[in-house]
């Protein structure tokens, strides 16, 4: 997780470039809050700070690209959260953040204007995601998962709570929207994976992961799969919609 501000990339194509990689600088300025620089090592893995206002990704082959960044500002007045999670609406140019004050916070990332507050969840939010353009999901540590109706008229004033779809056994870590908006999906820590149809949440599946404190939940680009990982290092994922599952160990399993 992340302290502090919520860093924006502006929207374009990354600058390709070569050049030496410098993990000491990694998410200097994407974590300048409380936890500081020991978090962004654990956390951002492929991100590092290249100057004040850029960040630079590196890829598997030792190419490496490039982005301005600046530090969205945060309302006056406010603690700063923890924030804990992210999504990003294209067509919008919209960014979620979550965060440990129970709150959701909906920027326009072009100019940093916080256009919506998000109120209902009663313990930290673990996760957003933007199912569709005008429809954000999210869950958290008092397990529910919501989906909120992004009405352009809902501004900042106002005060939504969003619509509980489904009530989990254990904190909701992960939310996420298959590529093509079909299927939404949740991880949990108790180690259940549960995924829908989407819109509507209909043919609810659900699976045991076999293991706990589930943070990975990705599917794969054509939606035919759906992989998890947890506590104990094993890379699992799931055929849609068939429901098998397959498990491989990575290098670091335990």
């Amino acid at each position: 997780m992340c302290s502090g501000f919520v860093s924006g990339l502006r929207p374009g194509e990354p600058t390709s470039m070569r050049g030496q990689w410098r993990p000491r600088a990694l998410g200097r300025d994407l974590v300048a809050g409380r936890q500081g620089m020991e978090i962004s090592r654990r956390t951002w893995l492929g991100l590092s700070v290249a100057a004040a206002t850029s960040v630079v990704a590196r890829s598997r082959r030792g190419r490496a690209a490039s982005w301005e960044a600046r530090v969205l500002p945060h309302p006056s007045g406010e603690v700063r959260p923890v924030v804990t999670g992210l999504a990003y609406e294209a067509r919008t140019d919209q960014l979620a953040s979550a965060g440990d004050d129970h709150l959701i916070r909906v920027w326009k990332l072009s100019d940093g204007l916080l256009l919506r507050r998000l109120t209902g969840h009663r313990d930290w939010v673990r996760s957003v995601a933007f199912p569709d353009e005008r429809t954000l999901a999210s869950g958290g540590n008092d397990r529910t998962l919501r989906s909120w109706r992004l009405d352009p008229s809902d501004l900042v004033s106002g005060r939504p709570t969003g619509n509980i779809l489904w009530r989990a056994e254990t904190p909701i870590l992960r939310v996420v929207v298959s590529p093509a908006g079909d299927y939404l999906a949740a991880a949990c820590f108790g180690g259940d994976v549960h995924y829908w149809r989407w819109p509507g949440l209909s043919d609810h599946r659900s699976l045991v992961a076999g293991t706990t404190d589930l943070r990975c939940l990705a599917f794969s680009p054509d939606g035919s799969y759906l992989a998890f990982a947890g506590r104990d290092g094993v890379l699992r994922w799931t055929e849609l919609p068939t429901g098998r599952v397959f498990e491989r160990p990575t290098r670091r399993s335990r």
